[in-house]
């Protein structure tokens, strides 16, 4: 991580700060009183004016007071206040704000800590209850966990400052819908040619592919890009919290959005109902954006287990702990014997990709497995590709679940 610097402006010193939030404040009661919007053409030239009438402020530089007018306007006109320029940065992918004095931005796989600040936890606080507004949710002590989805896609946690050390948190993961192929994924070193020839055969072929990895580890871009080897002529339902997916040159497409709860509405409609909608709705194929919960991994094993095709993804650290965390979300809604459930996900997975984010930002295949029920009746792993000595391989092994697929294919 690196602080920066150069083109971000930042903050003179605390001075200057305390002046500009003082002066904001009377600004804000003055264009109140008389009735102005501050949207108004002449906000510009009405703050200037008001700050060159003070006596008080007549030493200030000139880059001073443009200094203090562009943070004066940030704040009267924009929900946001100082965000609107990470938010409208395309390269900039998340805002990390711990408290009005501590920013961060992730920026192009980067993580950097910025010298904007806000007013104080006031004016922090001000801009998230701004943004609960613009979706119809609310925060405060009694509703402290602000989780939502923005207009333009973006998701949005807020933590009220009542369950923190003082502070209000607040997190912007920026939506992104990338029209990312299997090609794009090669040329950047997330897989190899041989590991996307495998891709290809198999999304052809119709085997159910889980994608799995941490946060941030390309889950999503990856989905997209197996999205473009669905045939075009298969009706597909797509379930996600949020639109990150792409449907790209698919024909016969149904897609679907997560509803959550909020202080005024308590219509919830959660994944696992979308996929209980989506098996009366003829797909050919079924692509979940994430499980999180039992109820929503029993559901889509029960289409996948009933002739359904289906792609999803999922967060963990390997295959293997992909494996644990599906068993451990199937007990919580059943009291089957561990080999049943093992049973239930292995004929309803076929092939799990897992990604990993490298120490640089870049993410890559690191383990292609295919699942099967092993000698003693637990799910066992056939590792197709792996990495060794930093470079994706293709194992000796044979893929155990036939499905029409060639070994010779691709050769």
């Amino acid at each position: 991580m690196k602080c920066e610097n150069g083109e971000q402006k930042k903050y003179l010193n605390d001075k200057l700060r305390d002046i500009t939030k003082e002066i904001t404040a009377k600004i804000k009661e003055n264009l109140s009183r008389r009735g102005d919007s501050s949207q108004e053409k002449n906000i510009t030239t009405y703050i200037e004016s008001f700050i060159l009438d003070d006596d008080e402020l007549s030493d200030l530089t000139g880059e001073e007071v443009k200094f203090m007018v562009d943070r004066i306007e940030l704040a009267i006109n924009s929900d946001v206040s100082i965000l609107e320029k990470y938010i409208s940065d395309s390269e900039i992918s998340e805002i990390m704000v711990n408290g009005w004095n501590e920013i961060f931005i992730e920026k192009n796989g980067e993580i950097i800590k910025v010298e904007d600040e806000f007013f104080d936890e006031e004016e922090l606080g001000e801009v998230i209850r701004r943004i609960g507004s613009s979706v119809n949710r609310e925060i405060n002590e009694r509703v402290p966990i602000l989780d939502a989805r923005l207009h333009d896609g973006s998701r949005v946690n807020a933590i009220y400052k009542n369950i923190t050390d003082g502070r209000y948190i607040l997190t912007i993961r920026k939506f992104v819908m990338k029209d990312v192929t299997m090609s794009d994924l090669m040329e950047n070193g997330t897989l190899t040619q041989e590991c996307v020839d495998f891709l290809e055969t198999i999304i052809n072929r119709g085997y159910n592919i889980f994608v799995s990895g941490g946060t941030s580890s390309g889950k999503t871009t990856m989905l997209n890009a197996i999205l473009k080897g669905i045939p075009r002529d298969e009706r597909v339902v797509i379930i996600e919290d949020s639109r990150e997916l792409a449907r790209g040159d698919l024909e016969n497409v149904v897609q679907l959005e997560c509803k959550e709860k909020s202080g005024y509405d308590d219509d919830e409609v959660s994944t696992d109902k979308l996929i209980k909608a989506s098996l009366r709705m003829r797909p050919d194929r079924i692509v979940i954006g994430e499980i999180r919960d039992g109820k929503a991994l029993v559901n889509m094993l029960n289409g996948l287990n009933t002739g359904h095709t289906g792609l999803c993804t999922g967060h963990s650290n390997s295959v293997e702990g992909m494996i644990r965390r599906m068993e451990s979300l199937y007990m919580q809604e059943s009291s089957f014997p561990i080999e049943s459930i093992d049973e239930q996900i292995a004929q309803g997975v076929d092939i799990i990709v897992h990604l990993e984010r490298l120490g640089n930002g870049d993410r890559r295949v690191v383990e292609v497995s295919e699942l099967f029920i092993g000698e003693r009746g637990r799910i066992d792993i056939n590792p197709i590709f792996i990495v060794e000595k930093d470079i994706l391989r293709r194992t000796d092994n044979t893929i155990i679940k036939s499905k029409g697929f060639d070994e010779n294919e691709n050769d």
